[in-house]
Formats: structure tokens, sequence, C-alpha cells
């Protein structure tokens, strides 16, 4: 199922719906979803199915809540061909809500102005490239089951009256790696790394390559480190 140059504003209820019980592979190109509200319960973008997720050059923008994917089989991809996808103005409430078993793969892609993200791969990695995380007033939540990379990943002054880190990765496997990215001015950590598993008899540190992180904690309530790496 292919879906281009959808443009749906202003709807009392979802602004796209797709419920398929069966693997069905859906794309969204070049696609606006705004303003669609129903009593504080509406998803601009909301699709459940158990293949494959490709959205490309969305804008999702001042509904109840952003952007909702659930593939039980498949895997989630965004790209950015036409335009660069965008998710924001949802208040407090959810930007994206990305669950797949297989991988996720965010490119080009702004989330601002809105409540928590939350992406998960049960079986596979999370890879995030040139995606920008700003003004969110809680966290960006990253889980995979086989390592997580990022690369130019921005994420600045999410939390503001609130509590958030810049971004928090639970791995259920693999290692977490960062390159040419930047987290500042966040309430909570800068980057926090929880480590679900034993990945031996330390908590690894992640790969940092030309990435910055400093002056977060930003609610001064000293208990959140720049970097944050656990068991």
């Amino acid at each position: 199922m292919t879906i281009f140059g959808l443009d749906t504003r202003d709807n009392r209820g979802d602004g796209l719906q797709i419920y398929s019980g069966t693997a069905v592979n859906v794309t969204v190109k070049k696609s606006v979803f705004r303003r669609n509200q129903a009593a504080g319960s509406a998803y601009g973008l909301n699709i459940q199915t158990t293949g494959n997720v490709l959205l490309d050059s969305v804008n999702v923008t001042g509904n109840d809540y952003g952007a909702r994917v659930n593939t039980s089989e498949g895997t989630i991809s965004m790209l950015g061909t036409y335009f660069k996808n965008e998710v924001y103005g949802h208040g407090s409430n959810t930007a994206l809500d990305l669950q797949a078993k297989g991988n996720v793969s965010l490119t080009k892609l702004d989330v601002k102005d809105s409540g928590d993200s939350y992406i998960q791969s049960s079986n596979g990695s999370v890879t995030l490239n040139t995606v920008n995380i700003m003004n969110n007033t809680s966290t960006f939540w990253v889980l995979a089951k086989a390592g997580a990379t990022f690369n130019k990943v921005v994420s600045l002054y999410n939390g503001i009256g609130s509590y958030a880190d810049g971004i928090l990765v639970t791995l259920n496997g693999g290692l977490a790696g960062f390159t040419d990215c930047a987290f500042h001015g966040n309430s909570g950590n800068g980057i926090e790394i929880d480590y679900n598993y034993d990945a031996g008899p330390s908590a690894p540190r992640p790969t940092l390559i030309r990435t910055s992180y400093f002056g977060n904690d930003s609610d001064l309530s000293g208990g959140d480190p720049d970097l944050y790496y656990h068991y």
C-alpha cells in the first residue's frame, strides 16, 4: 500500500489510520497530517500492521498526538527524499511512538515542542541520522535488542519545566555509538545508556566521536550527569 501526497487537516479523529492484521507493507510519502483532534485522543498518523513501514517526507504537526506506528513483524524506516520529516506541536503528548520487531532507521527528522518519544526495535537495531530533538517536555527514549547508532543527532533544551534526558537508550543487546552529535541544556542527563543485559564486568562506555555533552541538568537538581551509563 502506497500513499503519496496526502494532506489531511482539521479532522475530528486520526489524520490517517491504517489497521491491517496481515503482512501489508505501508509506504507514506510527501504527506501532511495537521491539526487532527478529537477530545485529546487523535493521532496525526496511526499505522498498525505486520509488514514493513516506510515514512518519507511527512509533516505531523499540531494534532492531539503525533505519529504512532506498530509493526509486530516488520521494520520501520524514515527518509527525507522530498523534505525533512517534522513532528511538532503536540503539547505534552507523545510525538513519536514507533515500535517494530525488526530494525528502525530514522533519517532527516525534527521532533520538537511535544512530550515524549518512544522508539523500539524488539529484535533489531535502531539508527538515527540527522535528527533534531528540541524543546520537548519529556525524554526521547530508544530501546533496541541489537544496539543503537546515532549520527548527527542534536538534542537541546528538553524538559523545560519538567524532566527530560537529552536521550535515553535502553539496550537489551549490543552497544551504543554516537558520531557528530550534541546534547546540551536538557533538564536531565545529556546521554543516558541503560544496559538491560550483562555486557561485561562493568557497563561499557558508549563510543563517542566528535560528540559534545555538557550544560545538562538545567533544572540544577544536581543529580543528573551529562553522560550516565549503567546496568
